[in-house]
């Protein structure tokens, strides 16, 4: 599972909770990687070297380690777009793109990518042009719902002047 985060701070975030939900799963237990800048670089190829199923990371590392080879993705199943609305204002949707190009959408067993794009402002037509041009049919789980009243909702403003 690869796991795109907008900002350090949120990549640590996700890791560390990744780290406390992983300790109720049983074997086999997965294993993770933080891949940010600024962190320690030989200890992140490492732990990538000794095999991890849940990779964590910012655009600038992850762009790197891909463009170095240090990182493949054809064996990634699970794209995960972590606050997206984030990415695209930072300018991140070509490299989102040139991401997903370079994961195999379907395994050899017939398993096909999973995508999950994750956003506050869902509502974005960036957010949805991207999730519609990356994904086949794309599910839109709403937890907000769209800025509106209800017909049955009646405004009344009462205004009282105190003399």
């Amino acid at each position: 599972m690869l796991s795109l985060q907008p900002s350090r701070e949120l990549a640590e975030q996700t890791y560390e909770q990744i780290k406390k939900f992983k300790r109720y799963l049983k074997d086999p237990c997965p294993r993770e990687c933080l891949l940010i800048g600024g962190a320690n670089s030989k200890q992140q190829m490492d732990e990538l070297h000794s095999g991890v199923d849940i990779v964590v990371a910012t655009p600038g590392r992850l762009d790197d380690l891909i463009s170095t080879q240090s990182l493949l993705l054809s064996n990634c199943r699970f794209f995960v777009l972590d606050e997206c609305d984030g990415l695209l204002s930072a300018g991140y949707g070509d490299m989102v793109s040139r991401i997903h190009k370079q994961i195999p959408k379907a395994t050899a067993d017939g398993n096909r990518l999973q995508m999950i794009v994750c956003s506050a402002t869902l509502h974005s037509m960036d957010v949805k042009r991207l999730a519609n041009k990356l994904m086949h049919f794309p599910v839109w789980i709403d937890l907000k719902g769209q800025d509106s009243v209800p017909e049955t909702v009646h405004h009344v403003v009462s205004l009282h002047h105190l003399f």
